[in-house]
């Protein structure tokens, strides 16, 4: 059971952007928790009649972590950023403030009026001990594989699309069109003194988190992905008036910058597509061309092509090293997806009751590490695959095989994250892997947080950041080899 951040008050929703889950929304080890931080930074905040630093001050340097993620084993990546907790904090506040909470609710109803249009992205907080993620991914599986399918009965063809590097080329003066109206914003915008508008505050905020870029947000929270969702949600209400003369012949679902439209005919959705097109235009988007695709086979493409190959993979009883190569297999034809994700949780899981040889360690660590090098998105899983195959080796021997499992990475560019992680293995078999990467540095005891934060004028606040640990030492004290399940799996007690 879960809730959407739109059916929580104020105080709720506050309290669920200053979790250290919704801070950092992807795997980081256990050992980093900015609860401490956030709620020590939101009380002293809270104590000031204004702002603590000059935009000028702040604007001229790197206040956030940027945190790169390899994205395909080559030369593309994605970039992780933790925003400093103090403006992250401050962000929090203002659109958690009840008027500003009241205001953004009732602007998100009018954008989710229209029936045809389901966003199914709103930010989604567990009602149980589940992680929050686990929810947000099940209502993508209810709110579009299964709603696609459904809607099979009632359409003839579908088209998927999405938009090119959505997150990254968000206009943020566009925030304030979203929240206040693209009129009242035009005509109080920040320059002419329209300083007041909730949207030129969220502007504001977010370029002194990006050196005053007005184009990307950061990425990597969920309180990025609400506001993210203040631009989408404003884009899907201006569809919507544009598809109005079509009735009831067309019907489309959003997941985040995923769209998926159905209609009767080709011609209705390729002019939808062309609404949609001319409608993301204006705020600065487009649809990335190799991602569209229309479809008379509603079922067969209503659910993903890697879960239905998923589905029809070879069962029955194999080695490990046979099922891991299996898997290997199924990374090269569909990499970074789904249900590779799913592969390597199960491969995680089966290593804990497997029988082997320590002849078998050594090719299993090596393969597990090939389909990590080609496939990102699934880092903290290859970690906790690999830490199960070499915690069952001597510790010199297993510190040996993991120093070659991270020269095996010193190839490919922008690891930053993939250090975390092989750090997490390191840490407990008392070798230092040499990262620069600043999170490492951190967990090393070498580094204070990793941010600037020469900028803040109020020095209660400074010190509040300069003297609290992102690093839980009592954690690190505690680790074994072995990566555990509740570190990874997204689903574990859901």
């Amino acid at each position: 059971m879960s809730k959407t951040v739109l059916g929580m008050s104020d105080a709720e929703a506050k309290a669920f952007f200053l979790k250290h889950s919704s801070y950092c929304n992807f795997d980081l080890p256990p050992y980093f928790n900015c609860d401490s931080i956030l709620s020590s930074v939101d009380a002293e905040l809270g104590t000031l009649s204004q702002r603590p630093w000059a935009a000028k001050d702040v604007r001229n340097r790197d206040t956030s972590h940027l945190l790169l993620s390899n994205k395909d084993g080559r030369f593309a990546w994605r970039p992780f950023e933790i925003i400093h907790p103090v403006l992250y904090a401050h962000l929090v506040q203002l659109i958690t403030e009840p008027a500003a909470w009241q205001s953004l609710k009732r602007r998100f109803a009018r954008f989710q009026s229209d029936s045809r249009m389901e966003c199914w992205s709103i930010p989604r907080e567990s009602s149980s001990s589940g992680k929050d993620k686990a929810s947000q991914i099940f209502t993508w599986w209810q709110g579009i594989e299964q709603r696609s399918l459904e809607l099979s009965l009632e359409f003839d063809v579908m088209a998927h699309a999405d938009i090119s590097n959505c997150y990254g080329s968000i206009y943020t003066h566009s925030i304030a069109w979203a929240v206040n109206g693209r009129s009242v914003a035009k005509r109080n915008h920040a320059s002419s003194g329209g300083n007041a508008l909730l949207g030129n505050k969220i502007d504001a905020a977010i370029q002194d988190m990006r050196r005053g870029q007005t184009n990307g947000i950061p990425q990597g929270s969920t309180l990025m992905d609400f506001v993210a969702e203040i631009v989408l949600g404003y884009a899907d209400s201006i569809i919507s008036r544009r598809i109005r003369s079509l009735s009831n012949s067309v019907h489309i679902l959003r997941y985040r910058d995923d769209y998926r439209i159905f209609a009767h005919d080709s011609k209705t959705l390729e002019s939808v597509l062309r609404y949609i097109v001319e409608v993301l235009a204006k705020l600065g988007w487009s649809l990335n061309a190799s991602k569209t695709a229309i479809s008379r086979a509603v079922v067969r493409d209503s659910v993903k092509r890697d879960k239905i190959a998923w589905l029809s993979q070879p069962s029955g009883p194999h080695s490990m090293q046979k099922q891991l190569l299996l898997l290997h297999h199924f990374a090269l034809e569909h990499p970074n997806s789904g249900s590779l994700t799913r592969g390597m949780t199960e491969m995680h899981d089966m290593l804990s009751k497997a029988t082997l040889r320590e002849a078998d360690i050594h090719p299993m660590v090596a393969i597990a590490t090939d389909i990590a090098v080609n496939n990102p998105k699934i880092y903290s899983l290859a970690a906790a695959v690999v830490s199960r195959l070499i915690c069952r080796l001597p510790m010199d021997r297993a510190a040996h095989l993991l120093e070659r499992v991270a020269n095996r990475f010193r190839t490919v560019p922008n690891t930053g994250y993939l250090d975390i992680w092989l750090q997490r293995m390191a840490i407990p078999l008392q070798i230092d892997l040499g990262s620069s990467e600043r999170l490492c540095k951190a967990a090393n005891a070498e580094e204070a947080n990793p941010w600037d934060s020469s900028w803040i004028t109020a020095r209660r606040l400074k010190s509040v950041i300069d003297n609290e640990s992102i690093v839980d030492a009592s954690v690190i004290n505690q680790l074994a080899v072995e990566i555990k399940p509740e570190e990874v799996d997204v689903f574990f007690d859901y």
